[in-house]
């Protein structure tokens, strides 16, 4: 029997009201039993069924609303805070829960530093690309590594160096060595790239130590040269082609 509010009636005797009132009483109890477990004293919930609605549910001051709403082909969960505030999708049609809420930032540098607020994927895959990416810098003319901007951003290992377009000798003089410098220089024209430590450093190649002040060059096109600060010498991390020491 479902539940029916008409009964008993007011006329009805105790006879006939007392097994209708005991029909309300397990029908009630039948209904709210499809998501609690009323068998012992220690009464909880077993599950928690939202009837589909087919928009957004409206909400007065101090009041939060949980409902779902068809997103297609399932429904969806969805919050709405007090005063019909905006509305935030909690699941997708696959059940699966969703990341995007107004906590979530969009920056593609990372701007605020949050330590509560997550990412969105496109913020970090920008961050990420822009993190590793290798700035090729052309100098036409001798140039001193860091005077565009700092000795720690172009030794920062995305920097490679290159004479394209120059019409003699470029000099790349470097930084005085520092812990994690990391740069590398690629020969794209047939005249010669030289590379000039800092002061008395010197370079370290695959077999010995070069002679402190002295430069290493190469005019082969194609030729290039990743070096590193060990924390005493320039060393070569990989190189291809020719690289002469000056003598």
């Amino acid at each position: 029997m479902a539940f029916d509010k008409t009964k008993p009636a007011a006329s009805s005797t105790l006879r006939v009201s007392n097994p209708e009132i005991l029909a309300n009483f397990a029908a009630l109890e039948t209904t709210i039993d499809g998501d609690h477990d009323l068998s012992t004293p220690a009464a909880g919930h077993d599950k928690v069924t939202f009837n589909e609605q087919s928009g957004d549910q409206t909400t007065a001051a101090n009041e939060m609303a949980i409902y779902t709403k068809d997103v297609g082909t399932a429904p969806g969960v969805y919050i709405r805070p007090e005063s019909d505030g905006t509305v935030v999708q909690l699941t997708g049609i696959d059940g699966k829960v969703l990341s995007v809420s107004t906590d979530m930032l969009d920056q593609d540098a990372m701007d605020d530093d949050s330590a509560t607020k997550t990412s969105s994927q496109q913020a970090i895959k920008a961050y990420v690309d822009a993190s590793i990416a290798q700035v090729l810098t052309a100098k036409t003319t001798s140039y001193t590594v860091g005077a565009d901007s700092s000795a720690a951003v172009e030794c920062n290992g995305h920097y490679i160096f290159t004479n394209n377009g120059a019409s003699g000798t470029v000099t790349f003089t470097l930084p005085a060595g520092a812990a994690n410098y990391l740069v590398s220089f690629i020969c794209q024209n047939a005249t010669a790239l030289r590379i000039q430590p800092n002061g008395n450093e010197v370079f370290i190649d695959f077999t010995h130590s070069s002679t402190a002040t002295k430069y290493i060059s190469t005019s082969t096109v194609g030729t290039m040269i990743t070096i590193a600060w060990d924390g005493a010498k320039w060393q070569i991390m990989s190189m291809n082609g020719i690289w002469d020491e000056q003598t």
